[in-house]
């Protein structure tokens, strides 16, 4: 069997791979790509993004196996960290739901929800008991502002699962909901 490696791939095998250099070769691109798109023209945020992901590719630059770019294999790591970082601020924050996308009532106030028969708390209850893929792709859509095939790109699934979870995740908060209606 003949195997066959690019020049880029040959370096990496002989020569390992440099921390500094892959940061000096991917921060611009990386930093304007993708995390300016997550931190929504926010430079502050996307710096910090930026940061959290590259220490996340120092930590595991090991773990690199060669097959693909390096800068796809960097970009899906950034990614993958910016998206922790929602979910983690999804967890900890509860004054940033907005459920008016989701079609399950009208704008909340600061107290209540769906002209008060719904409290932030048992909303806050609904979304955290659905099943943890109804969740992720509810976040990453309404609160994320992600399309189905930005979804389906950092999660590695087809954007049809991404839109059939959507539809489930909001039937099953639907009927979490009608119990307080």
């Amino acid at each position: 069997m003949k195997i066959i490696i690019t020049e880029s791939q040959l370096k990496i095998l002989t020569e390992g791979l440099d921390f500094t250099e892959i940061y000096k070769k991917n921060y611009n691109p990386i930093f304007s790509q993708v995390c300016m798109k997550y931190a929504k023209g926010d430079i502050d945020l996307a710096k910090e993004f930026c940061q959290i992901g590259f220490l996340k590719v120092h930590k595991n630059l090991d773990k690199y196996s060669g097959q693909g770019s390096l800068q796809g294999w960097v970009r899906r790591v950034v990614t993958n960290e910016i998206i922790n970082e929602f979910r983690k601020k999804q967890l900890d924050t509860t004054t940033d739901l907005d459920i008016s996308k989701m079609d399950v009532g009208v704008e909340p106030t600061e107290t209540d929800f769906m002209g008060g028969r719904i409290t932030k708390e048992q909303l806050r209850k609904a979304v955290d008991g659905l099943a943890e893929g109804y969740k992720t792709i509810l976040m990453l859509y309404y609160f994320g502002n992600l399309k189905h095939n930005e979804i389906a790109e950092v999660l590695g699934i087809d954007p049809g699962t991404s839109r059939s979870q959507l539809s489930k995740a909001k039937i099953s908060l639907r009927n979490v909901l009608a119990k307080y209606l």
